[in-house]
Formats: structure tokens, sequence, C-alpha cells
């Protein structure tokens, strides 16, 4: 999926339009600026439904571009950092979809059970569940948090980049859910394709067990 930079902003950002429509300010400056891997979830948006939750959604790429779909009711965007959800109410309010955003800054305050969630989590090695260590942050969100905000039969979009990605056919991942593989992520140029963990780059279509 493509854009057209529109203008820059004062402070190091500009103005995105992506062929979906959806309009985006990018505040490269606070370091809100959508990654590669970020822009590869979305082609696989197209099917959402329901209640969407972005989860850790920075300055609200992917939570945008769900809430455009026709069939999409509702999206929480959530994230601890309050200015990352300052950018995501503006962009929400730029795109006209207000009346269908919530804005959250932890687990503990949404309160209703979603029909997806999207997590487009950290890529830092340090936080990345899928690095060669393993994550903490990313296990517990995928294997402990999730699986309490999904309805049953629900879906989380997530990625893996990683030295071994097949993390999603772990043991202890197939107890909580079902394993869908969608494909590579999209958008790799050859710069990515030179580094390994990158090129390997997954995206994962996992379904909670009823």
């Amino acid at each position: 999926m493509t854009y057209t930079v529109l203008g820059n902003i004062p402070g190091g950002g500009e103005r995105r339009r992506y062929d979906s429509g959806v309009e985006l300010e990018v505040d490269a400056k606070r370091g809100f600026k959508p990654t590669w891997v970020g822009h590869g979830f979305l082609p696989h948006l197209k099917d959402l439904k329901g209640t969407v939750l972005d989860y850790g959604c920075g300055g609200g790429l992917l939570g945008l571009h769900a809430a455009v779909q026709a069939a999409v009711d509702r999206v929480i965007f959530l994230d601890i950092d309050e200015e990352a959800l300052r950018l995501c109410r503006e962009n929400a309010q730029w795109n006209l979809v207000m009346g269908k955003c919530d804005f959250k800054t932890s687990v503990e305050a949404i309160s209703d059970q979603v029909d997806a969630v999207i997590a487009n989590l950290p890529e830092n090695s340090k936080f990345d569940f899928c690095g060669e260590d393993g994550s903490q942050l990313q296990r517990e969100v995928v294997l402990e948090r999730v699986p309490k905000l999904l309805k049953s039969d629900g879906q989380l979009l997530t990625k893996s980049i990683d030295y071994a990605a097949d993390w999603a056919q772990e043991d202890e991942v197939k107890t909580y859910y079902h394993v869908g593989h969608i494909g590579k992520v999209c958008g790799l140029t050859p710069a990515n394709l030179g580094e390994p963990r990158i090129a390997r780059a997954q995206i994962y279509d996992l379904r909670l067990k009823s």
C-alpha cells in the first residue's frame, strides 16, 4: 500500500495520504513514524469487523485503516504514551472517524471483549517476542493479555521478526490459538532483504480457541 506526502509539518513531521484514502500525520520527532513492518499489516486489515483493538497504536496507522472498514463498528487505540494518543485523536478527527474511536492508556481500562486485536509490537530485540532470545513483553501480550481481551474465536494479527520465524508453532502459543499464517510482511525493500531476521518476517492470524 502506497502513500503520497501532502506536505511537511513543523518539528520534523509530514502529512501522508494513503491509497486507501486514510490521511495520517507522522511526527518523526517524537518517534511516531510508521515502520516498514507496520505498513506490511495494511493489506491484511480488509476483513476486520466488529470491535478492533490497536494494541500499542503509536500514531494510529493500523487503527485508522481498521476504522475506515465498513464492517468495523469501533476501534480502541491503546498506548501508554499520552502523546501517541493525542496524535491518534488528531488523525481520527482528520479522517472523520472519531465516532468510531476510543482511546485508552491501559489494558485495565478496556471493559468489553473485542473481535480482533492488531499487535504490531516493538521491533527492538529487547522488546520483541520473536527476537533471538525471546521477549517477555510480547510473550505477556500474546499469551496473557490478549486472550482475556478477545471474544471466543477472536482474531489476533501479529508479526514475527526473528531468526526462527516459526515461533507461532510453539506449543504454548497453540494452547491458546489456532494458528494461521497469512504470508510474508509486505513492502520489503532490497535493503531490508539483506538483513536475515527482517527477510524472514511473517504476519500471523491467530484465532482464540473457545
